[in-house]
């Protein structure tokens, strides 16, 4: 874990831009999915903004993204779901979490990602009962008048799915640095 941090506080040429990481064929697809469930449309948020950013300088410590909880909420709804009739939750996949499927590449993650998200439908205890509810469905707009750094249009789902999807990202277990090792799994960066 030492190596982790020493990476995220100096990252130096691993600081690669987001869409080395969250390729523009993953966004294609995400926007499809998108569209499917009829949330807004972010693609100039991606074009004009968040795929050129650095994954960490640029996403992981900046601290106005920090402040609007663009990526700790959805990740707090969705990293580890309780579901009626287990004692285990289910996982989403992230090397965070107890996750334990394959994410041996950055294109095995996405896959798995993608299919828990929209895909995999839950049964989840809630006050009123239980309900079926696909991962997606669980975020919810985040509210200005508790984040007040948040603007109007990044309080939408489409929002928080994009930050979710570069925080994962950048954290999957083909970009975090060059070459290190966590829990015996050796780490390496993916570019290009």
């Amino acid at each position: 874990m030492d190596n982790i941090e020493k990476f995220i506080e100096d990252p130096q040429e691993n600081d690669i831009p987001v869409n080395q990481v969250f390729t523009e064929e993953m966004f294609s697809s995400l926007e499809k999915r998108m569209d499917a469930v009829e949330w807004p449309n972010v693609r100039s948020y991606w074009e004009s903004d968040f795929k050129e950013r650095k994954i960490i300088s640029g996403f992981m410590k900046d601290k106005v993204l920090g402040n609007k909880r663009l990526a700790s909420m959805p990740d707090r709804v969705t990293n580890t779901i309780n579901v009626a009739g287990s004692m285990d939750p289910v996982c989403r996949p992230t090397v965070i979490n107890m996750y334990s499927g394959d994410l041996s590449t950055t294109e095995k993650w996405w896959k798995n990602w993608e299919k828990f998200m929209f895909d995999d439908a839950l049964t989840i205890k809630e006050k009123d009962g239980e309900m079926v509810k696909k991962p997606f469905e669980l975020l919810k707009g985040i509210k200005k008048s508790k984040y007040p750094d948040i603007t109007e249009v990044r309080c939408s789902n489409a929002g928080v799915v994009i930050y979710v999807l570069f925080f994962e990202g950048s954290k999957s277990t083909h970009s975090l640095s060059s070459a290190f090792n966590i829990d015996g799994i050796t780490m390496t960066a993916r570019r290009g």
